[in-house]
């Protein structure tokens, strides 16, 4: 008889499926959802709402860079900002807020650099 530790997998990560809500503006047809399979491609995700944005306001120039303060501004530029992460234990959902999300791509960008 094998007894069960209740700690769950300790392999690799496992992938929580993420679902980010945005309302853009005080518009509530400015609402919309990106998801994910992951946090960490959510966080990608919203690098990439940035620089979508960022080419559209500078579309001459070749190479766009922004930091972590740009980030952190950009998510604070949302009227609403909210994410879901799935949690398997419960099987629901997890709400975080903007505080959450600017910690967690920091922290998400810093996991990176360290890979390169």
């Amino acid at each position: 008889e094998k007894k069960m530790s209740g700690r769950g997998n300790r392999g690799p990560k496992q992938q929580k499926h993420t679902i980010i809500l945005v309302q853009h503006n005080n518009n509530k047809g400015s609402r919309s959802y990106f998801d994910y399979p992951s946090v960490g491609l959510a966080m990608d995700g919203i690098c990439g709402l940035l620089e979508n944005r960022l080419k559209s306001e500078n579309p001459n120039l070749r190479n766009l860079t922004y930091g972590i303060p740009d980030l952190e501004a950009y998510i604070d530029s949302f009227t609403d900002l909210g994410v879901l992460v799935f949690d398997p234990q419960t099987n629901a959902y997890v709400p975080h807020n903007k505080d959450w999300t600017k910690t967690r791509i920091r922290k998400h960008l810093v996991q990176l650099s360290q890979r390169q």
